[in-house]
Parts: C-alpha cells; structure tokens; sequence
C-alpha cells in the first residue's frame, strides 16, 4: 500500500502528509488497514490536524468489518471520550475483543484496565499476567511496565533481575512502528488516566 511506504518510509522520503492522502484514496475502496490508518492518524494528528470526530469515523468503520488494531484503536478513543462520548464499558468491551486475538496493544490496553479499574473491576494478578502476554508479543510499553512493577512491588513477588531484563528488552524493542501502531494508553501517566 502506497501510503505505508510514506508513513514509513520505505524507499520514498516519510511524508505523513502523503501517506494520510493515499490512504483515503484506499479508504474510499474499502481498504479496512487503510481505514485503520486514517484513523490513527487523524487521532494523532499526524500529516493532517488532529480530528477526533473524523479519527472515530474512520475506526468505526474497520472496526465494523472486524479489524483487529481498529477495534483496539476504537477502544481507547471510548476511554478517553475522544470523538465520542466517554465510555468506560464500551472502551473495556472493544479492548477484550481486540486482546482475545492476541494483539499486543490492546493486551496493555486491558491490562491497564485492569490495575485501575477502567470498565471493569480492579485485578493487579490478571493485569500483571496480560501485561508479561503483551511484552512477550512485542508491546515495548508493556515490557517498560513490567520493568517498573519489578522495581517497585513486594520483594517477594518481584526481583530485580526481572526487572532488568525487561528494561533491556525494552531498549532492544523500536518504539512502535507507524505502520504497525495503534493507540495505547500512555505507560508513563496511568494515574493521569484515571482522573480523565
């Protein structure tokens, strides 16, 4: 897809503007990944403004055709009220069904739902255990959250050459390919999180 190799930059200079420009025209012929993209980008605001209405619109639709990464994406725009109304069940429901596929993100997604009770009941033993699922998938922000739960939980239930390994895995991981990435709570303000 033409506007993968510009958010990318794969043999042609990265030109996110670009890329948003031919993923519309994918968009428009129903291309589900360029939905998705749209999507993301939109929601970032990145080669186009930020449009949270539009950023919804366009994860919607891939997620209504079962696409994994629009679902998970989908999700977290419920949990932040971004383009729609904020929506805790909904955000935890949209962030199951993703993570039920094994998608990295949306397993730190529900992991951080867990911890902290968004949508559904506080559980630190299940967040811990789809937090290792989501690292051992890919997900650096989940390894960089294993890491610190090293570091800081009980001596008994933690050790530091955990810890350790996780944050070198974490520092071996690139942060999130564009093409490969969709939205993610953020690992470094889970607090800031539950008082949005």
């Amino acid at each position: 897809m033409t506007g993968t190799l510009f958010e990318n930059g794969d043999g042609v200079p990265q030109n996110a503007k670009e890329a948003v420009y031919w993923y519309e025209r994918a968009a428009g012929l129903d291309n589900t990944d360029a939905m998705t993209r749209l999507g993301i980008l939109h929601a970032l605001g990145q080669g186009t403004a930020r449009h949270d209405g539009k950023a919804f619109e366009w994860l919607q639709k891939a997620a209504a055709n079962d696409h994994i990464a629009a679902t998970a994406a989908l999700a977290v725009l419920h949990h932040l009220g971004r383009g729609t109304e904020k929506d805790e069940a909904t955000a935890y429901r949209l962030t199951r069904k993703a993570a039920a596929q094994d998608q990295p993100a949306a397993l730190y997604n529900l992991a951080v739902s867990c911890r902290h009770g968004f949508g559904t009941p506080v559980d630190g033993t299940r967040a811990d255990r789809l937090f290792r699922q989501s690292a051992e998938r890919g997900c650096r922000q989940a390894m960089l959250a294993l890491a610190a739960m090293h570091e800081t939980h009980s001596p008994e239930t933690c050790s530091s050459e955990e810890a350790a390994f996780w944050r070198g895995k974490a520092a071996q991981t690139p942060a999130r390919p564009p093409s490969e990435s969709v939205l993610l709570y953020p690992e470094t303000d889970m607090d800031g999180l539950q008082a949005g």
